[in-house]
């Protein structure tokens, strides 16, 4: 490393996404100095903007019959694996977050009647999901509601270390290239999503690297850190002999395809019967906790080795897909309070490196909806316990 720099702030985010902008942007109207730590470009790295989709969807409760149907399915799908009044929260303020990506000025796909589309997300039958048009658009939309004059940001810096002293949270080591920084702060939120990245089958954004959950690691122990749902990574089947070519999920229920080891050995899904089937269809992860899981452990049987799977066509015997499941997401991450605050007192965190409003499966948009509820939550709670 070469000279130190120091930082002085009053709150200071590691994360840049959807998480922990909603977090600055509460922050913000309560305090004049907050320090945003991102490890890549602002509005051009991490899932929020850079994802493979170049969109992405957020589930919302707009009525109460939608609500106690959302909190249902929460409840239902987790087993006992979420904490039921965060998922609670996460849905009576999901409609509130979205309203306020519209008030933002965030655009949504519309359906042929000019309204808002609202899709079923994974592991629901009712349209409770609405798709921004591009994280571009979306992107600009958020910049505008940044007050840059009590905003600040150091790019392309990586949070090392959290830093306690008697007890208590008291600042950040990070480095930009070869220089350290060293930034004392009042509180601090950590907001630097999931870890995927650290799997060797991913299909998240080059530079993620799951470091806040290293971070919150590796003070565990001295500060009472706990975590949750560590063992339930969110997985998808993805074709590995064509990089930019998704997989077809329908193939899983399609009779005309057959399944094949690079050893030779086959499997087929037609003996499952169409209940199990129609689960499945429900959701594009592989479920953790669910019934329906038999679909998937039939293929990942064949495939003890990660070599990959062929999807074989029966009419003409070839080869369509060389399937793997790649990791998306976490479902695990660090138990907070409904504020977003730890046991560590000055610390909290929001978004994707914290779990309890849902379990070991997750309801597809519902990660953004954490993202907003949780970070504008963690963004108010800590500009208060400064004041």
């Amino acid at each position: 490393m070469h000279h130190i720099e120091k930082i002085n702030t009053d709150l200071v985010i590691i994360g840049a996404g959807a998480a922990g902008l909603s977090a600055a942007i509460a922050a913000q109207q309560k305090i004049k100095n907050v320090l945003i730590i991102s490890k890549g470009r602002l509005f051009q790295s991490g899932s929020t903007f850079a994802n493979i989709n170049n969109q992405w969807g957020i589930t919302f409760a707009e009525n109460e019959t939608e609500g106690d149907y959302l909190e249902n399915r929460i409840n239902s799908i987790s087993k006992g694996t979420n904490v039921p009044y965060l998922s609670r929260i996460l849905v009576k303020e999901s409609c509130s977050a979205f309203e306020m990506l519209l008030s933002w000025g965030v655009e949504f796909q519309n359906g042929k009647d000019g309204k808002i589309n609202r899709v079923a997300p994974c592991f629901c039958t009712e349209p409770l999901a609405a798709i921004i048009k591009s994280c571009k658009q979306f992107a600009e939309s958020c910049n505008r509601q940044i007050d840059w004059e009590r905003v600040k940001l150091l790019p392309e810096t990586k949070a090392e270390k959290i830093i306690i002293k008697s007890n208590k949270f008291t600042g950040i080591n990070a480095s930009h290239k070869n220089q350290l920084i060293k930034i004392e702060a009042r509180t601090a939120i950590i907001a630097t999503g999931g870890n995927a990245s650290v799997f060797s089958h991913h299909i998240t954004e080059p530079g993620l690297t799951g470091d806040g959950y290293k971070l919150l690691e590796d003070i565990k122990h001295e500060a009472l850190i706990r975590f949750s749902n560590m063992n339930f990574q969110q997985k998808v089947w993805e074709d590995i002999s064509a990089p930019k070519k998704r997989f077809r999920l329908s193939c899983l229920w399609k009779p005309e395809y057959l399944f094949r080891s690079t050893e030779g050995k086959t499997a087929s899904l037609d003996t499952l019967g169409t209940a199990v089937l129609r689960k499945r269809m429900t959701h594009v992860p592989i479920s953790n906790l669910q019934q329906d899981r038999i679909v998937d452990e039939i293929l990942l049987s064949l495939d003890r080795h990660g070599r990959g799977i062929e999807v074989i066509n029966r009419q003409t015997g070839r080869c369509e897909y060389t399937i793997l499941p790649f990791v998306q997401a976490n479902n695990g991450g660090v138990i907070t309070g409904e504020n977003g605050e730890t046991a560590l007192p000055g610390l909290f965190a929001a978004g994707e490196v914290t779990t309890g409003m849902h379990g070991g499966d997750r309801i597809g948009g519902m990660m953004i909806a954490n993202c907003l509820v949780f970070g504008t939550r963690a963004g108010r709670a800590a500009a208060d316990f400064i004041q």
